[in-house]
């Protein structure tokens, strides 16, 4: 395929679904920015309020932890309670545990609202890809799936840039 028509097609399949992709694709995109966000504040306001690299890395570990815990919960409540469910619970445990970040002052609390932010997004485990599935067609399955992977990546790239640039302008708690 030339440059040409796969700019066609990327470009076809978004004017095409545009609706999905600015509803569950922009839910989508919000959760790999936050996501990949929670990856980066959490050590950096470790570090902001005096931890050590040691404890930095257990309590980033236990969000991770508790983050692993959630997959097959996950993947049920998908299946149980709908995919609506698991995406508005898993952003809104998630922004919780992004924002209390600035109330925590040493390790434990910082620790336990780790365990909230990990809690959000093992919540949401694989619920990007498997929209992405629910919403795709029948026809042009590849093609949405591409520009699906492919909005959603951005989203995650952008997650850290996104918070250093809030970071940068505000404080590190205003972007948290």
């Amino acid at each position: 395929m030339g440059r040409l028509q796969a700019e066609a097609g990327l470009f076809g399949v978004l004017r095409d679904h545009r609706k999905v992709f600015a509803t569950g694709g922009l839910a989508a995109v919000m959760l790999q920015v936050l996501r990949n966000g929670r990856q980066i504040v959490i050590p950096l306001w470790g570090d902001a309020i005096g931890l050590d690299f040691g404890m930095i890395g257990w309590v980033y570990s236990a969000s991770n932890f508790i983050d692993s815990l959630m997959f097959y919960p996950a993947g049920y409540a998908m299946d149980r309670w709908g995919r609506k469910f698991v995406v508005l619970s898993s952003l809104t445990t998630l922004s919780l545990g992004m924002a209390f970040i600035p109330l925590s002052h040493g390790a434990l609390t910082l620790a336990l609202i780790g365990l909230v932010a990990g809690l959000g997004n093992g919540l949401g485990a694989g619920i990007v890809q498997t929209l992405g599935a629910d919403y795709s067609p029948v026809a042009g399955r590849g093609e949405f799936l591409g520009v699906w992977r492919l909005l959603s990546d951005l989203g995650g790239a952008a997650g850290p840039a996104v918070f250093g640039v809030i970071a940068g302008a505000a404080s590190l708690g205003v972007a948290s």
